[in-house]
């Protein structure tokens, strides 16, 4: 699974000069309730904004071309391209939080699963801003606005967005063991294991290693057989 971390302002900005141009505890405990005991990845750029130091209980991956970075730390680790990113996810059986900049958001457009979004509602200067996400491939699944009234600093509404099923790309062999298990506790034929496996690659159907997506994988699957 792959997950986006971000907060922004009205207009999109997410960052001046390597930090974020506001102070919102709120959103910092957020950050820290979502990241906390997981692997982070985040950009060169991001990382020495954080003055090179790793978050307490969490992995660090940082991503960057120069092939001699050192990060100097052992609870960082550094990769130097996307597929290096996703092979030590796989490796290791991790999920990966993307916390920035605005770069790496953008190589993961297509991957990512799962927004936390924050939005300040003001306007701040910036040089960076959150790319463009297509958001008709992904459903709101929690919002909570906080008003600048009961004492934070700004007011914000943190949103929890989840991918639609079918709207991502990336290996389709993901879905092959759930699909074979559902046949299998059915008594479907191999005959109809192909004719399943055949129909969700037509139709483009393809989600990462995340258990809340086996109940879509099997409703589609009940439908192809039906169409079959």
């Amino acid at each position: 699974m792959i997950a986006y971390v971000w907060a922004q302002d009205e207009q999109g900005i997410i960052g001046k000069d390597k930090v974020l141009p506001w102070q919102l505890s709120n959103d910092l405990k957020h950050f820290k309730k979502v990241t906390e005991g997981h692997t982070i990845l985040m950009g060169r750029k991001t990382f020495e904004g954080m003055d090179k130091k790793p978050l307490p209980n969490r992995k660090s991956l940082v991503l960057t071309r120069q092939d001699d970075y050192q990060a100097g730390d052992d609870q960082v680790e550094v990769v130097h391209s996307k597929d290096q990113a996703l092979a030590y996810a796989e490796d290791h059986g991790v999920d990966l939080y993307v916390i920035g900049g605005a770069g790496i958001f953008d190589l993961f457009l297509d991957q990512v699963d799962v927004l936390h979004q924050t939005v300040i509602h003001e306007t701040f200067e910036g040089d960076t801003t959150m790319p463009d996400i297509d958001w008709d491939s992904f459903n709101q699944v929690s919002k909570a606005y906080y008003d600048q009234a009961d004492g934070h600093n700004h007011s914000h509404t943190i949103y929890e967005y989840r991918r639609k099923w079918g709207k991502r790309t990336g290996s389709f062999c993901n879905e092959l063991p759930v699909l074979f298990w559902f046949c299998w506790c059915n008594g479907i034929t191999t005959f109809w294991v192909k004719k399943c496996t055949i129909g969700l690659w037509m139709s483009g159907f393809s989600a990462p290693r995340c258990y809340y997506r086996i109940p879509a994988i099997i409703s589609q699957t009940t439908n192809i057989i039906r169409e079959f």
